[in-house]
């Protein structure tokens, strides 16, 4: 993601704009080969994308990327047939020094201001993704958004030792959250530390007598040993 520390998380309320698009260098993502560049932190093996990308399309959803990066993991969507929507930071006083970086994803990267959120056009449609991301706003998407019905976020959990968390938001960020129900949840490849990615269904609203019973979160397999998913359900 490009300049993380310029998202202006604490503005309230942020601005919503539609974005804009600007030339970038498109290159081809070998999902066999080694790492895709130096840019990407963390992404999903050919099996966890086949998984989460079946999951999106029987859900009927579309996938919108906030801190999209250069778009490997959104590619990796679009190759399996799901319609993906590419957000980023729109920071640079020159926009023609955004064609020098490179852009796996075959959908144009929608630029924002820092003080600004993505306008979702079918929000009942959409499942809002944060991958790897260093200081998003997430809340303030998911506030502005409550129709969206699914989150998908990939980040680093918390850390046992108390050093803090190199994403925001981190690994399980809605774990707990009476809101939210995670549904799915693994590892993930990444370039440092871990990663984990955890998928979230957003409650119907609903009295204290129609309150949805707590449902085992299914696994995210990944095909290498290395990213074997060993998960154990959270306890009810």
């Amino acid at each position: 993601m490009l300049q993380p520390n310029f998202w202006a998380t604490n503005l309230a309320p942020m601005q919503v704009a539609s974005g804009r698009s600007y030339e970038q260098r498109l290159c081809a993502l070998d999902e066999e080969g080694g790492w895709p560049s130096p840019g990407v932190q963390a992404w999903p093996t050919a099996m966890q994308a086949d998984e989460l990308a079946g999951y999106l399309r029987r859900a009927g959803l579309c996938a919108v990327s906030i801190g999209c990066g250069e778009g490997a993991f959104e590619a990796m969507l679009e190759r399996r047939g799901v319609c993906v929507t590419a957000v980023d930071l729109d920071v640079l006083s020159d926009p023609q020094r955004y064609a020098a970086m490179r852009r796996f994803c075959t959908c144009p990267i929608l630029r924002v201001r820092p003080d600004a959120l993505y306008e979702l056009p079918r929000p009942a449609s959409t499942a809002l993704c944060f991958v790897w991301g260093r200081a998003l706003p997430w809340r303030a998407y998911l506030a502005r958004y409550p129709l969206v019905p699914v989150c998908v976020i990939v980040g680093e959990p918390s850390a046992a030792d108390g050093d803090g968390c190199a994403t925001e938001p981190r690994g399980g960020a809605l774990d707990g959250d009476s809101e939210w129900r995670r549904c799915r949840h693994g590892p993930l490849r990444c370039v440092h530390g871990g990663a984990t990615i955890d998928v979230y269904e957003r409650r119907p609203a609903a009295g204290p007598d129609m309150a949805v019973p707590p449902q085992p979160p299914a696994l995210i397999s990944g095909a290498e040993a290395h990213v074997a998913l060993a998960v154990q359900p959270k306890p009810q």
